[in-house]
């Protein structure tokens, strides 16, 4: 889908036109302050990869893409360029998954609550997984969000979060926008604005 926009003058004209392309079929879009910097965005949801895209406005006219990060029972990084091309993406394993796999195959580990934690080191085997567990997410995380843009080239983006334990980085700083449900609250404004 090509999304085309025309600049105004502000003398009662019209500037020049743009462009992004979206990978897949853009179902609808809404103009809005997505990183409440008081300069518009676009976001679209993206029919075919079933996620919203968010393209952060510069004041000026042109639309930057997003890196986004989804957290469900699979852990999805994908990257959008400025122009709105999906460059692809990685999956793997969510926090949920890994974390029964390892008290199901594990002798005799305790369950545990996913949470976050502010040490690495714990006294008790218990704490020791819910450590190791928040832990390597969140240096899986970064470290991948890192590798990414750089494959890329992306310089300045946008990192948004969203699913079901997205929340876990809220205080973290690692992500720009948390959103847990993004998606949701992202086709409610699009059906709020038809």
């Amino acid at each position: 889908s090509l999304i085309t926009w025309v600049l105004g003058s502000g003398l009662g004209g019209y500037m020049h036109a743009d462009s992004i392309r979206v990978s897949g079929v853009a179902y609808d879009l809404v103009a809005a302050d997505a990183n409440k910097d008081h300069v518009l965005d676009i976001v679209v949801a993206n029919g075919t990869t079933n996620q919203l895209e968010i393209y952060l406005g510069d004041g000026n006219g042109v639309f930057g893409g997003p890196v986004i990060v989804d957290m469900g029972t699979a852990t999805t990084l994908c990257a959008v360029t400025d122009d709105g091309k999906y460059l692809g993406g990685t999956i793997f394993s969510g926090i949920i998954t890994s974390t029964q796999a390892l008290v199901q195959k594990a002798a005799r580990l305790p369950a545990i609550k996913i949470q976050k934690k502010e040490r690495l080191l714990a006294e008790d085997t218990a704490s020791a997984i819910e450590s190791g567990i928040y832990f390597s997410y969140y240096y899986s995380l970064k470290g991948m969000i890192n590798q990414l843009a750089k494959e890329v080239g992306f310089d300045d983006y946008l990192k948004i979060g969203t699913g079901g334990f997205i929340s876990l980085f809220n205080d973290s700083l690692l992500l720009d926008i948390i959103e847990p449900l993004l998606t949701l609250k992202g086709l409610k404004i699009i059906n709020d604005m038809n």
